[in-house]
């Protein structure tokens, strides 16, 4: 019953059957400085479990809570892994399984600082030709 009193929102390009949104708790889908980060709202698909792929993410409710992880192995029981590497493995039989849910998309407030990528390529070009005019090459 809560479910249904939750906000409805639309999203262009993305009605395609039942979405959901969770807000990320915790930094164990975070990688390198990228990945998703605590506080962002994953935008989801329901599935079954029988559609589940290797290495995609997934938001899984379960008995004993919601867990977004990769799918890292599934047959007798579910593996999950963080991209995270101070995060554990998690292992959930599939009856604990309550609803899976396919990420297709995050909304994010982090930004991380950009690169002056066309600084960069300049920079190399006229290194490249030094280097071609040092050894008398053009």
């Amino acid at each position: 019953e809560y479910i249904y009193r939750l906000p409805v929102m639309e999203l262009p390009d993305l009605a395609i059957g039942n979405m959901r949104a969770f807000e990320l708790k915790g930094s164990e889908m975070l990688l390198d400085s990228g990945g998703m980060y605590n506080g962002d709202v994953l935008v989801t698909k329901a599935i079954d479990l029988k559609d589940l792929e290797l290495d995609q993410i997934y938001v899984f409710v379960t008995n004993h809570g919601i867990f977004t992880r990769r799918l890292a192995n599934i047959d007798v029981t579910i593996s999950l892994k963080a991209d995270n590497v101070t995060y554990d493995s998690i292992e959930l039989g599939k009856n604990e399984v309550i609803e899976i849910w396919k990420l297709y998309g995050r909304f994010t407030t982090y930004f991380k600082k950009t690169q002056n990528l066309e600084q960069r390529v300049f920079e190399l070009e006229k290194n490249v030709q030094l280097l071609l005019q040092k050894h008398g090459v053009s």
